[in-house]
């Protein structure tokens, strides 16, 4: 199925190619052909795709069936056949109809899955695209961390809703010891709330139509990669310096200062003692430093009295620095130590929270880009970031 397949894209490549050596748009009877032929190719693709499943689960269970498992307690799968309505194909066909939308901009196969399964999480319409799968989500969720540093720090929730409050610590109250049947005086404390919207991250990539029906091209890894990569960055961004208008609030802007240093470019081993000592004792523990890599360039130069260097190599993990004992991780998003920025953050990066609202849609733009022998994708995520325990980290800012 998959070389009648491969014949059918072959023959459907040559149309697209000669109008495009001509230098025109493909007639109406060109284009109802070539819709024709790709239509034919991904019916064999999908169904090679649940013989091959079918297959696979088939040899499972002969392997099972020979090891004995079935004697020791081991539950062997009933045999099942490639026209049953199997929930574990249901994945395989999720994937096949979103594949058919990206390539044709043809949602059919999505509306009929919809209407079979859970309309709520299946080939659910956003922004004019689709959610990806369920098995594409965490691999986008994968690339994205990989491009973020404060993915890897702060405290990140998932929800379903646009809109999540969540309750900001301000000053916090105090326990009292309390005499036998004596009054419990309510501790002053200061509570806030903020509240989390959805701020959409959005990018546009275009794919060559040769790349896009080409087998031996790893199609979803590379779209979900280039996605993730420019959706991680532009996250890190707002999540450390973000303005909070439009935007995420970043943890740099949210943070109070702890300490004011001397100089307008450089910094003493004393000020970053200081800096250390700023935040209470129970948000070190969990504490980094966070700085840009300008900033770490001028912290490798500091000794102490001895002539030792401040910084040291962490060979705890193999890579990076410790200072003053403290981890220390490096993002081009911080601001560089000059005049009044808030060069240096220190304290507990958990208390800045990350909600994210499940999901990441794509849109297909075949027309507008048809002329060039390109198809274009529009992916937008939605997020949103700010500092919730303002008593967790504080900044060191540069003289003015």
């Amino acid at each position: 199925m998959r070389e009648k397949a491969t014949e059918l894209i072959t023959a459907a490549r040559v149309i697209l190619e000669l109008a495009q050596t001509e230098k025109r748009e493909m007639t109406a009877e060109e284009s109802a052909k070539f819709d024709e032929l790709h239509g034919e190719a991904d019916t064999l693709v999908d169904g090679a795709v649940l013989a091959e499943q079918s297959e696979a689960r088939t040899e499972r269970q002969g392997a099972a069936e020979e090891r004995g498992l079935a004697t020791v307690g081991v539950p062997i799968p009933p045999a099942q056949t490639a026209l049953a309505p199997v929930d574990t194909d249901l994945s395989v066909r999720q994937d096949a109809a979103f594949l058919h939308y990206l390539k044709r901009n043809d949602p059919s196969r999505l509306i009929e899955l919809r209407a079979s399964t859970d309309p709520q999480t299946i080939g659910t319409a956003g922004d004019g695209g689709y959610a990806v799968p369920d098995e594409w989500y965490p691999q986008f969720v994968e690339f994205r961390a990989a491009q973020n540093v404060m993915r890897g720090l702060a405290t990140i929730i998932t929800s379903k809703h646009g809109t999540l409050n969540i309750i900001k610590e301000g000053v916090e109250g105090a326990a009292s010891w309390v005499a036998e049947e004596g009054e419990i005086v309510v501790a002053k404390e200061t509570i806030g709330r903020i509240q989390f919207t959805a701020y959409k991250a959005a990018r546009l990539i275009k794919i060559t139509t040769e790349l896009l029906w080409d087998e031996q091209f790893g199609f979803r890894e590379y779209l979900l990669r280039k996605i993730a990569k420019s959706i991680g960055t532009l996250e890190e961004t707002g999540f450390v310096a973000g303005s909070g208008s439009s935007q995420p609030n970043g943890i740099f802007t949210a943070a109070t200062t702890g300490v004011t240093v001397a100089g307008q470019t450089s910094i003493t081993a004393d000020e970053l003692m200081d800096l250390e000592h700023s935040v209470t004792r129970q948000y070190r523990r969990d504490a980094v430093f966070m700085m840009a890599d300008g900033t770490l360039k001028i912290i490798r130069k500091l000794k102490d009295g001895s002539g030792n260097y401040l910084l040291e190599k962490d060979f705890k993990i193999g890579v990076g620095y410790r200072l003053l004992g403290y981890p220390v991780t490096t993002t081009e998003d911080a601001p560089a130590a000059t005049t009044g920025l808030d060069s240096i953050l220190f304290g507990d990066p958990k208390g800045y929270y990350i909600v994210d609202r499940k999901g990441l849609e794509v849109q297909t733009l075949v027309e507008l880009f048809a002329v060039n022998g390109f198809v274009g994708y529009i992916a937008t995520a939605r997020t949103d970031g700010d500092l919730v325990d303002t008593n967790a980290v504080r900044v060191m800012t540069m003289a003015a």
